[in-house]
């Protein structure tokens, strides 16, 4: 299933405006040429061991691990510890850091919170509902501009 197909889950209680942006996100997206790579697809603050030194011991939950755009992993790491955490993390990553990494982050970041609507996955029900107010207003802030930046 593509993006637009799981999102079709999602749109029947989404404004015209939010529709429009949710859209101009996807067509952006799909027009990218997309690094591949392995990525975990479920990296979040519950999945990493951090030892009493901060220093990160162990990943768990390798179940959605698969071959696709790395800043799936950076969008979740940035929705869990915060953008200057995702910046901290940038600057010891010793992978390739494509053109577009962090504009595609920020995208599959605010696209979170309606991927797990239609995956009908609410699990904190005040972090849900927060993540779609400020999806609501950035979409508002975009008035027909992706946003990316």
């Amino acid at each position: 299933m593509d993006a637009r197909q799981h999102f079709d889950v999602a749109r029947s209680f989404l404004t015209d405006k939010v529709r429009r942006w949710l859209d101009e996100e996807i067509s952006w997206l799909e027009q990218q040429s997309l690094p591949l790579a392995v990525v975990h697809r479920d990296i979040r603050a519950q999945h990493l061991y951090i030892d009493s030194n901060g220093d990160l011991v162990g990943v768990i939950d390798f179940g959605d691990t698969t071959i696709d755009d790395p800043a799936l992993d950076f969008a979740k790491i940035a929705g869990d510890f915060g953008d200057p955490f995702l910046d901290l993390v940038l600057a010891h990553y010793r992978g390739p850091v494509s053109e577009g990494l962090l504009a595609r982050a920020r995208i599959y970041r605010r696209l979170d919170t309606l991927w797990e609507v239609a995956e009908d996955a609410w699990g904190d029900r005040p972090t849900a509902i927060r993540r779609l107010r400020s999806l609501a207003a950035a979409a508002s802030r975009s008035s027909g501009s992706t946003g990316r930046s």
